[in-house]
């Protein structure tokens, strides 16, 4: 998946866990603004790895707390 791809993604999984509408959420908010709990973003990540292949630390998500710096984060993984 490129950059833009990952955001498509992450967007649809936010707004299905979170129970808001996709267009609602904006890729340069902080994660935290969408009222995800611990377990809600583990299996986002457990999800996206699945998506791409790649193992992805559930840390990443705070690390890089935008929508826009965690796709740019994850698509620079090996």
């Amino acid at each position: 998946m490129n950059n833009q791809e990952i955001k498509n993604w992450l967007v649809q999984k936010i707004a299905e866990e979170s129970d808001i509408q996709p267009e609602t959420i904006k890729t340069d908010m902080p994660i935290e603004s969408f009222n995800l709990d611990s377990l809600s973003m583990i299996t986002l990540s457990y999800d996206l790895e699945n998506a791409l292949g790649k193992e992805i630390d559930p840390t990443v998500f705070w690390q890089h707390n935008t929508i826009d710096k965690l796709a740019e984060a994850i698509e620079t993984l090996p």
